[in-house]
């Protein structure tokens, strides 16, 4: 999409008073090194991002290091948006059963690694929603009073991935 349009749209929602947020692009870039990431920082600055979404699902990504993108973000004049997660490498097509054969990850280090991006300046946590709504034969709602009862609401967003979740 031309730079223009991308800033147009940025700007639509502006004058609404709403946020934009990029994707979770990240996960690409940081495979191209230091300096990629200091240049997406850059472009999405100049469109008119606010947040950066900072995706973890497919890639492994040390604690250490994604505490360094939050304050690179930060750094940037920019938003930083986490996104943690309890079902690592799942996808919007992953069928429940393969899900389900993965398992899932503990909410309790999900909680713990919440806490150390809020501490290092992440603006709200986004749960992924593997392993708690998308793609299971039953919601995990147990895991999301947890999360909201160690970290509070308004630290907190849930990712609505599925439109019975939208409701």
């Amino acid at each position: 999409m031309p730079a223009e349009a991308v800033k147009a749209i940025n700007e639509v929602a502006h004058g609404h008073d709403v946020y934009v947020s990029t994707g979770g692009w990240m996960e690409t870039v940081l495979r191209f090194g230091s300096a990629a990431v200091d240049q997406y920082l850059e472009e999405a600055k100049s469109l008119g991002f606010d947040v950066i979404e900072l995706s973890t699902g497919f890639i492994s990504l040390p604690t250490d290091g994604l505490l360094r993108l939050i304050e690179r973000v930060k750094k940037a004049g920019l938003k930083a948006r986490p996104e943690l997660g309890i079902q690592f490498g799942a996808g919007g097509d992953t069928p429940a059963d393969e899900l389900l054969a993965e398992g899932t990850g503990d909410v309790g280090w999900l909680i713990a690694q919440a806490r150390r991006v809020l501490e290092a300046g992440a603006d709200i946590i986004m749960i992924e929603s593997e392993g708690i709504t998308e793609n299971v034969s039953q919601w995990r709602t147990d895991v999301a009073a947890r999360i909201i009862d160690a970290l509070g609401l308004e630290h907190v967003m849930f990712e609505a991935a599925d439109p019975a979740v939208f409701e």
